[in-house]
């Protein structure tokens, strides 16, 4: 059959937009796409923005396929399958407080929705009541001018995977200053590594935090954070403790290889069905 008599299928076509800066106002390729789709027959099924973060481009995803299987094919016992931490790589034993109390973060200057400035100011803030607080940082590149590390900081560059439970678990707590997120996997991780997390409301961070696992604060709230870490750090060893071993239990609950069996027990499912 020739190009020109085949009939016409309309498709049911989700547009998303990758972006950092982009909003619905000035998002003017997202709107052509959409116009193009439409001017051809087809039919917008949903259009989001999300920003260039792996995690919340899988989360949208996900969502997505799982409102298609419900609406269209009646499968309403859909199950989205979160993110796991492996236990194998990520752990720690059980430890004291440390002497100089030290909180520890992921340093991303290129990356304005993680938030590093807001939890390298937070610290500034805390050594307005607790000069002697240690920064530990790592990240794949080395710190910018724009957003310098401060004094009695230790920064690892490019560190070895295998490497990188040692840096979690040298650190008191753990700083996760996130704008927007998809999951947030460095709060597993650190969770695993017996390190208490001070994280903003994004991602995973209200559930993984439920239950007084950890600190929760505002999107951009310098104040709470720095507040937070003087709240750990005035903790008795005791307390500490608690609060450490509080994170590693959440952690225990989200292992990766449970994440497996879920997504095989999934697919089994849809098989039998």
């Amino acid at each position: 059959m020739a190009d020109n008599q085949r009939q016409f299928i309309p498709l049911n076509i989700a547009v998303l937009v990758v972006s950092d800066t982009r909003t619905e106002i000035d998002d003017k390729s997202g709107k052509v796409l959409v116009e193009k789709l439409s001017q051809a027959g087809h039919q917008l099924a949903a259009k989001t923005i999300v920003k260039d973060d792996i995690y919340q481009i899988r989360a949208c995803v996900s969502q997505w396929i799982a409102d298609v299987l419900e609406s269209k094919y009646d499968k309403k016992d859909v199950v989205v399958v979160g993110n796991g931490v492996d236990l194998q790589q990520f752990y720690a034993p059980v430890r004291k407080k440390n002497k100089q109390f030290t909180v520890g973060v992921m340093y991303a200057d290129e990356l304005s929705f993680k938030g590093c400035d807001t939890s390298i100011n937070s610290v500034l803030k805390a050594r307005e009541s607790i000069p002697n607080i240690k920064l530990v940082a790592f990240a794949m590149r080395p710190p910018v001018e724009s957003l310098p590390l401060p004094d009695n900081s230790e920064f690892y560059l490019k560190p070895e995977q295998e490497d990188i439970k040692t840096i979690y678990s040298q650190c008191d707590a753990w700083l996760f200053g996130s704008r927007s997120e998809g999951f947030g996997l460095p709060l597993l991780e650190a969770m695993a590594c017996r390190t208490p997390v001070i994280a903003t409301k994004t991602g995973a961070a209200p559930e993984l935090l439920d239950d007084a696992a950890g600190y929760l604060i505002d999107i951009d709230d310098v104040t709470a954070m720095a507040n937070a870490i003087i709240d750990i750090s005035k903790m008795t060893p005791v307390q500490w403790i608690e609060l450490s071993d509080k994170a590693f239990d959440v952690a225990t609950q989200h292992p990766w290889k449970n994440k497996v069996i879920e997504f095989e027990n999934a697919l089994i499912q849809i098989y039998n069905d």
